[in-house]
């Protein structure tokens, strides 16, 4: 039975698609991987130093969107321990310390969320796609993208 459905799938995606491959130019803005972009840069360190910026910002962004995310489950845990901790030793109100700490999870949820989200639609894909063909039709990369360049972006390790 698995042999079956994996057959299934094999040649539905094969025969549904209509061709494996498809060209660079063919594909929406938002699938294009790294490479596809290193690719269109047709060898131009320019336009590879401003991918490797693109995918370096995105990158930093979901690290940002995760941070937040980690604040938000830890934010009860944390809570909970300081109430039990102010609990037992019969201190005071439990409930002081736990708002505090909630207000602070909370906070930090939106704060790194909030950037994480700004740099993913500030650094988007189609904004690259759409710098590489401008450049490919004559247009320079805008002074305000080309400050953001460093010298890490200019590196071989740095493409893939």
């Amino acid at each position: 039975m698995r042999n079956i459905i994996l057959a299934f799938f094999l040649l539905s995606g094969t025969c549904a698609g209509g061709q494996t491959v498809v060209s660079n130019e063919n594909k929406k803005a938002t699938s294009l991987k790294k490479l596809d972009f290193i690719a269109l840069s047709e060898n131009n360190d320019s336009l590879i130093a401003l991918v490797n910026l693109f995918f370096r910002k995105r990158n930093d962004a979901n690290k940002a969107i995760w941070i937040g995310a980690g604040s938000l489950v830890l934010t009860p845990l944390i809570g909970a321990a300081a109430a039990i901790d102010a609990g037992l030793s019969g201190k005071n109100d439990p409930s002081a310390k736990t708002h505090a700490i909630v207000v602070a999870g909370v906070v930090m949820f939106y704060m790194a969320s909030g950037i994480g989200i700004y740099y993913r639609i500030k650094y988007s894909r189609k904004t690259l796609l759409r710098l590489i063909q401008d450049f490919h039709s004559g247009k320079p990369l805008p002074n305000s993208w080309v400050v953001r360049l460093k010298e890490r972006d200019f590196t071989v390790t740095n493409t893939l």
